[in-house]
Parts: structure tokens; C-alpha cells; sequence
């Protein structure tokens, strides 16, 4: 899952490169930037940042599922034997 984080990343700062060429080719001061262009770049970066800041958490664990101090694929496991029991149906 880090390696597709990083391609994430690495694709939004590609992204972000070219917005600001575009705006360097079609504006003198960044004051005169749109304020869409403006948006995207926060966008962005606050993507980025949510990324870098869970990058290696499972979906369980972004989820906030509770672990009980097992490891998360265990719980999942678990959780997946239950669905097939009498029980569950």
C-alpha cells in the first residue's frame, strides 16, 4: 500500500508543477492567479499531507477499527470467520 501512496504523491506533485507553470506562463504576479488555481494548490497540498501522514496504515486502521492489541489483518480474519457462522446469517 506505501508504494501506491507514493505514486499518489508523486503524481500530485507532478500535477502541482504543471499548475504552476501554467500560471507562470500566463501571469506576471501570483496575485493575479484565479482563485481556482489558488484552491487546487491547497487541495493539493492538504492531500499530500493527509497522504504522508497515514502512508503505511491499513484501511482497518484509517477506518479507526478497534484491534483490541491484535494485529489488524488478525481482527479482519475474525471478523470475516464470523460472517460465515449460523450466527451471522
Amino acid at each position: 500500500m506505501a508504494h501506491e501512496m507514493n505514486n499518489m504523491l508523486r503524481s500530485l506533485t507532478m500535477l502541482k508543477k504543471a499548475l504552476d507553470r501554467l500560471g507562470r506562463l500566463n501571469y506576471f504576479h501570483r496575485k493575479q492567479y484565479p482563485a481556482i488555481f489558488l484552491e487546487i494548490e491547497e487541495s493539493i497540498d492538504a492531500i499530500q499531507l493527509w497522504i504522508r501522514k497515514n502512508v503505511g496504515k491499513s484501511p482497518f486502521m484509517l477506518a479507526a477499527g478497534q484491534t483490541h492489541n491484535l494485529p489488524w489483518i488478525q481482527v479482519m480474519n475474525m471478523h470475516n470467520a464470523f460472517l460465515f457462522t449460523e450466527k451471522a446469517l
